[in-house]
C-alpha cells in the first residue's frame, strides 16, 4: 500500500446534475490506497469471505442528496457513482483503511 498525502480540491457542478451542485471546496485527509489493482477474482474472493457489499449496490438515501428524484434511489444509480468520496467508508480490499474524510475548507 502506498499513503496519499491529501489535499484540498474543487468538487461538484453547478451545470449538470442538481446532486452534483453546488461547486465547494473539500479536502481530503491522508489516506492509504493499494498501489496495484484487484483482480475481479480477487476481489470475488473478498466478498465471499466476508459478505461485504459496496457502496454501488446499496440504494441512496434521497436525504443525503437535496433535490434527487427518490425514484433514481436505486442501487447502481448515478446518485451512487458520482459520489466516490462517500466511500471513505468503506474499506480497502486488502485489509487498509480507506478513512479520507472531506471537509468543507
Amino acid at each position: 500500500m502506498i499513503h496519499l498525502p491529501g489535499g484540498a480540491f474543487v468538487m461538484g457542478s453547478d451545470r449538470f446534475y442538481p446532486e452534483e451542485a453546488p461547486v465547494r471546496r473539500v479536502r481530503v485527509d491522508p489516506f492509504w490506497i493499494d498501489e496495484t489493482p484487484v483482480a475481479n477474482a480477487q476481489f470475488a474472493a473478498f466478498v465471499a469471505a466476508t459478505g461485504h457489499v459496496t457502496l454501488a449496490e446499496t440504494a441512496p438515501d434521497p436525504k443525503d442528496y437535496p433535490g434527487m428524484d427518490p425514484a433514481l434511489a436505486q442501487p447502481g444509480s448515478a446518485e451512487v457513482t458520482c459520489h466516490f468520496w462517500r466511500a471513505r467508508r468503506e474499506k480497502s480490499i486488502a485489509g487498509g483503511g480507506l478513512a479520507a474524510e472531506l471537509d468543507r475548507v
